[in-house]
């Protein structure tokens, strides 16, 4: 039996905390099905307080927090055992770079499995993606540690024991820069570039190719799990696209946790201020308002505050019904704004007040139904010039280029697929025979 043939079924993803296992709690039951073991090492141990969720498993995937070990003994984890493949949920920082230039080396395929579409962020070089100065710092400092004991060394690690270029170790000062002050990168690093990366539709396609290296035949659209995810059925798709008016007079606001990461807002109360300024406008020109909150808010005193002061509060399993019958929805920098666009209701891109810095990406820039709302008293006859102006058809059109492939459903069917793909294709490499022989 070869080293393949005892170790074939174990897929390991790497990622910077447990934030994002819904991503991979979508796959699992998948690979099971087909024989595959996935587990997860992730470095949660090393973010500051507020970042450490612990969240649990849906599937009970094994998780394991890689603790004290950096450099070396971190990337040596992915030796013993030696996986089938490597799965990344994002592949810009320097300790997912790390893994992958190692893995690369050793002969482990990789993939890169976005959780989120990119389009509907700036693609701008150089463009600030909306950094609060004070705020930013105040998210910084606290990770500056981590950076220098044990970020930068496990990168290092992997520069030295693949014999990096000059260039390669130069660059990690520009990149460094770049990260902390919240300028888009739009060359990365060529070793962000995974052998696969399976982005959710064809508007990330060439942003991806472009950014981390890659041919076209190593970008695949996979399906936007979104809809799965906040129960969008498939005959909802382009569903408001034909009408003229919306059923209620409810505007949706759907928040991206910006403060969190040192963007437009100084404080959670700044924060919830620009909120009691959207709701007082809206209100006098004779709508009402929900919030969508992002996920990442709880635990925090952010839902309470609000509750207490009176907001609906839409939990995910009521998120698309709500959108189904509001006149708008305005929104921040989210994958989640995808979902409205998706059904053909308007969108107002927030550029006001303190989303003044906020810079949105071509695929919601491009959406028919979509304006840059800079002051809120614009938002009645937006709502109204929205419902009314842009041509239904080409809102359809639209909806059918960027809705991705459907079903929905078969999102896990088509990320197996692909891992199935890398590891075949990985096989066939003579780097990968020598090891199995070798280990045989």
């Amino acid at each position: 039996m070869t080293f393949q043939d005892k170790n074939r079924g174990l897929i390991v993803a790497f990622d910077s905390w447990t934030g994002g296992i819904t991503n991979l709690d979508r796959i699992k039951p998948y690979l099971d099905s087909i024989g595959y073991t996935l587990k997860l090492y992730h470095t949660e141990s090393w973010q500051p307080a507020d970042a450490q969720v612990a969240l649990p498993s849906a599937t009970g995937l094994e998780m394991t927090d890689v603790g004290d070990r950096r450099g070396s003994a971190l990337l040596e984890l992915f030796l013993e055992p030696r996986p089938a493949a490597v799965v990344f949920l994002s592949i810009d920082t320097f300790s997912h770079r790390a893994v992958n230039r190692f893995c690369k080396h050793a002969g482990i395929p990789t993939l890169w499995l976005n959780h989120g579409l990119g389009a509907i962020l700036t693609t701008n070089k150089g463009k600030s993606l909306g950094m609060h100065p004070i705020a930013r710092i105040k998210y910084l400092l606290p990770r500056v540690t981590r950076l220098f004991l044990q970020v930068l060394p496990t990168y290092m690690a992997a520069l030295r024991v693949t014999k990096a270029s000059p260039s390669d170790w130069f660059r990690i000062a520009k990149d460094t820069y770049l990260l902390a002050v919240g300028r888009y990168i739009t060359k990365n690093a060529s070793d962000s570039r995974c052998n696969i990366t399976a982005i959710y539709t064809e508007a990330d396609r060439e942003q991806v190719i472009e950014k981390y290296w890659h041919e076209q035949d190593e970008v695949v659209a996979v399906g936007n799990p979104d809809l799965i995810y906040f129960g969008l059925k498939d005959e909802e798709v382009g569903l408001l696209a034909k009408r003229g008016a919306p059923e209620t007079n409810e505007v949706v606001y759907v928040d991206s946790r910006l403060v969190h990461y040192g963007m437009a807002y100084a404080s959670e109360e700044e924060f919830i201020a620009h909120l009691d300024e959207v709701r007082a406008s809206v209100e006098r020109q004779g709508y009402s308002l929900v919030l969508k909150l992002h996920p990442g808010h709880d635990g925090t005193a952010v839902p309470d505050i609000l509750a207490r002061k009176g907001y609906t509060l839409l939990q995910k399993e009521e998120f698309c019904a709500r959108l189904l019958r509001a006149a708008a929805v305005i929104v921040e920098p989210s994958t989640a704004a995808a979902v409205p666009t998706l059904m053909g209701l308007p969108l107002l891109l927030g550029k006001f007040g303190s989303l003044r810095a906020m810079e949105y990406g071509l695929l919601l820039l491009n959406y028919p139904r979509s304006t840059q709302l800079s002051s809120l008293d614009d938002l009645g006859f937006e709502i109204h010039r929205l419902w009314n102006e842009p041509d239904k058809g080409a809102v359809r059109q639209w909806i059918g280029r960027n809705s991705g492939p459907l079903p929905s459903r078969e999102f896990p069917k088509r990320v197996g697929n692909l891992l199935e793909r890398v590891i075949e294709e990985a096989r066939e490499t003579p780097c990968v025979r020598q090891a199995a022989q070798g280990r045989g």
